[in-house]
């Protein structure tokens, strides 16, 4: 597991900030989808309502097949159902699902990646909760503890009063 770094944030832009660095690091300086990036991505929000989470798999799960790689789809489907399931029940919030898929041209031989980050409006906790190092709860198998074993990264962005993002790397 990776763990974004923990620093003050004092208000919404730095957790901006930082969220724009994190996604320059996956995808490249450029927007995905823009003019030359390679890149490809995808974003939706979701309101507060039981069926959010289905509509979010659904939503993800379309995305990776336009894009061409429906092999990552039950992974990506498990992800987002789970952080999109979290966001209802324990957030409280409706949440906004971005996807993310880095160019590779210069090494066509690495396996496919893709970004889920699922950002709802609730702040982080004031201290871990868990004592694993991670400011949510983890259970083995179950919940953030599946996905913990599925990712090859994961983590989560704290993004001041105005909620956090959780990201979770998948790889093909």
């Amino acid at each position: 597991m990776v763990r974004t770094e923990d620093r003050p944030c004092d208000g919404r832009l730095d957790g901006f900030a930082q969220a724009g660095r994190t996604h320059r690091e996956v995808v490249g300086a450029s927007p995905p989808g823009s003019p030359g990036s390679g890149a490809q991505g995808a974003v939706r929000t979701f309101a507060l309502s039981r069926d959010a989470p289905a509509a979010a798999r659904h939503f993800a799960v379309g995305a990776l097949r336009r894009w061409g790689i429906a092999g990552l789809a039950d992974d990506v489907a498990l992800v987002v159902t789970e952080l999109a399931a979290n966001a209802v029940r324990h957030a409280r919030s409706g949440f906004t699902v971005i996807l993310s898929r880095p160019s590779r041209p210069s090494r066509p031989s690495r396996p496919d990646v893709v970004r889920v980050s699922v950002r709802d409006a609730s702040p982080l906790p004031p201290s871990d909760v868990s004592g694993s190092g991670s400011p949510l709860p983890i259970t083995p198998l179950h919940g953030l503890g599946a996905v913990n074993a599925m990712a090859s990264h994961w983590g989560v962005q704290p993004l001041g009063s105005s909620g956090k993002t959780v990201w979770v790397e998948l790889h093909g």
